[in-house]
């Protein structure tokens, strides 16, 4: 009986390991999307802005 005991421990530990190792798999990836959609916007920014210098201190 207490071998089956210990062996329902094992199963449920490496369970909950899986599902931790999930979460935090998935966890860094949706991080990494938002930094890069960030990162995106922000450059969009930087070119708009430079674009504008460039418009408004180069008159033609």
């Amino acid at each position: 009986m207490k071998k089956k005991h210990i062996q329902y421990w094992v199963y449920f530990f490496s369970t909950a390991i899986f599902f931790f190792w999930l979460g935090s798999l998935c966890g860094a990836g949706l991080a990494y999307h938002n930094a890069e959609k960030q990162s995106e916007k922000y450059r969009v920014e930087m070119v708009k802005d430079s674009l504008y210098f460039e418009y408004t201190h180069n008159p033609q």
